[in-house]
C-alpha cells in the first residue's frame, strides 16, 4: 500500500499523538520493494506507483492558508514564501523556503515522553518531522533593518492540543537597505549568547509584531502545504521522465 504526504488541517489535530504534533503535517513515502525489481516491467511498475502516489497527492493539495493580518506571496518556484505587514510604519517581513526545511525529529524525545495510554512504541511512528527555518525583517521608515534567522525548537515539542510549538531565535544582525548582506557583512549576534532578560525582551518584542508561537504553528501548516505541492510537481515530472 503507498503512502503519501499528507496535509492535515487544522495543524493543531496533526497528530493523535503528541510527541510529533507540528511536524509540518506530511510523511515522505517509502519506497516499495517492488520499484527495485529489475525487469522488463520494472519502468511499468514504477509508472503505474508514481501515478497511484500522483492521484492521491493531488486530492491532498490545499489552498494558500490566510495567516493573520499577514499578506502573503509564493514565488515562481513555488518553494519561496514571503508574509507581509505594516505596523504604523514599520514593516515586518518573514521569509522561508520549504528545500531548507530541515528533520528536526529525534528518537530520543520519545524516551523523555512521560508514560502515556495513547503513546507507545506500538502505535508511534517514527516519521521525521521536517520545520523550515525562517527570517523575520523589521524594516523602519529610515530603511535600516533588523533580521532575526529563527526555527523551531525541535525540544520544545507539544504534548497537547493547547500548546504551541515554540519560536527559537538563532540569530540577529544589521542588513542593508536592499535586504541583503554587505560585502563587508554586518557583526551577527549569537541569540544563544544573549543574557536571558535580553532574549526574553527580544521575544516579547517579537511577539508585538506579530511573531509569536501561533503564528509559527500556522507557519508550519503554509510550509506542508508548499512541500504538498512541490511533490506532486515532482511526482509529475518523475511520470513524464520515466515515460520517456
Amino acid at each position: 500500500m503507498h503512502r503519501v504526504r499528507q496535509v492535515v488541517k487544522p495543524l493543531s489535530s496533526a497528530l493523535r499523538l503528541g510527541v510529533c504534533r507540528y511536524r509540518s503535517n506530511t510523511f515522505r513515502p517509502k519506497i516499495c520493494a517492488a520499484c527495485y525489481c529489475v525487469d522488463g516491467n520494472s519502468r511499468t511498475q514504477v509508472l503505474q506507483a508514481v501515478r497511484n502516489e500522483l492521484e492521491d497527492a493531488e486530492q491532498k493539495i490545499e489552498n494558500i492558508p490566510i495567516i493573520d493580518d499577514f499578506t502573503s506571496s509564493v514565488t515562481s518556484s513555488g518553494c519561496v514564501a514571503e508574509l507581509s505587514k505594516y505596523i504604523g510604519d514599520e514593516k515586518v517581513l518573514v521569509r522561508f523556503d520549504v528545500r531548507e526545511s530541515v528533520d528536526v525529529s529525534d528518537n530520543e524525545l520519545f524516551e523523555e515522553i512521560e508514560e502515556d495510554e495513547d503513546v507507545s512504541e506500538d502505535n508511534f511512528e517514527s516519521e521525521p518531522v521536517f520545520a523550515p527555518s525562517f527570517t523575520v525583517d523589521i524594516t523602519q521608515s529610515s530603511g535600516q533593518t533588523l533580521r532575526f534567522e529563527c526555527c523551531v525548537d525541535p525540544y520544545a515539542i507539544p504534548m497537547t492540543h493547547s500548546q504551541l510549538p515554540k519560536l527559537e531565535l538563532n540569530s540577529m544582525s544589521f542588513i542593508t537597505a536592499d535586504g541583503s548582506n554587505p560585502t563587508d557583512p554586518a557583526y551577527t549576534v549569537d541569540c544563544n549568547t544573549l543574557d536571558l532578560d535580553l532574549h526574553s525582551a527580544l521575544l516579547n518584542y517579537l511577539e508585538e509584531k506579530g511573531i509569536t508561537n501561533s503564528f509559527v504553528e500556522k507557519l508550519l501548516s503554509f510550509n506542508a502545504v508548499l512541500e504538498n505541492r512541490e511533490y506532486a510537481k515532482f511526482l509529475k515530472n518523475l511520470e513524464t521522465f520515466v515515460s520517456h
